[in-house]
């Protein structure tokens, strides 16, 4: 008996493993990875900023919120198919494999709230917060889209420094000896 219960509990040990290896992570997991790559891209892209403090929106970017409703209009997610999201995606973003791709459009079709106790690990100070005052800068990411492996991620930040001024960025990682670093960067619009 003892053996059997062994034997199962090694069982669902390997079968977590494989399922995290296969692009299935926890939800814990998933909220770890997030701040992970979040804090890759803000000390990267904020390194030289002298901003006192970072403000970051909890609620992720997404088709239907911020600029993408006037670039590509109200009923984007209802006149085109998955297949057609990535296909223009593959046109904006070459380089990008497919997989992670197909996840991005799914994941920026719907808004989310971002795990807030697990922290940043940035260098500077900052604040969450669910709603940006007007005339506030922040910073608002997309949810990440993993790769199949769970070493690859994509994900957008839109930084808004002021109520007529935003710029977008898409980001490209890897995850190199545990650590996610910015593989490429996609410049999005600017206003």
């Amino acid at each position: 008996m003892k053996l059997f219960r062994l034997s199962i509990f090694s069982l669902v040990i390997g079968l977590a493993v494989a399922g995290c290896q296969n692009g299935k992570m926890s939800a814990e997991q998933r909220s770890l990875e997030t701040a992970a790559v979040f804090s890759a891209i803000i000390e990267d892209k904020f390194a030289s900023s002298t901003a006192p403090s970072l403000t970051i929106a909890t609620k992720s970017s997404h088709y239907r919120s911020g600029p993408y409703p006037a670039l590509l209009g109200d009923d984007f997610l209802e006149r085109t198919t998955p297949a057609e999201r990535v296909a223009l995606l593959q046109e904006m973003y070459p380089g990008v494999d497919e997989d992670i791709l197909h996840e991005f459009q799914k994941v920026f079709a719907k808004e989310a709230t971002f795990d807030t106790s697990i922290p940043l690990r940035i260098s500077r100070p900052y604040r969450l917060v669910s709603q940006p005052a007007p005339d506030e800068n922040y910073v608002r990411f997309s949810q990440v889209a993993f790769g199949p492996t769970g070493t690859t991620a994509f994900v957008s930040l839109v930084y808004a420094c002021a109520p007529l001024c935003a710029s977008e960025d898409h980001f490209l990682l890897v995850k190199v000896n545990g650590v996610w670093q910015i593989k490429e960067r996609f410049p999005g619009f600017r206003t």
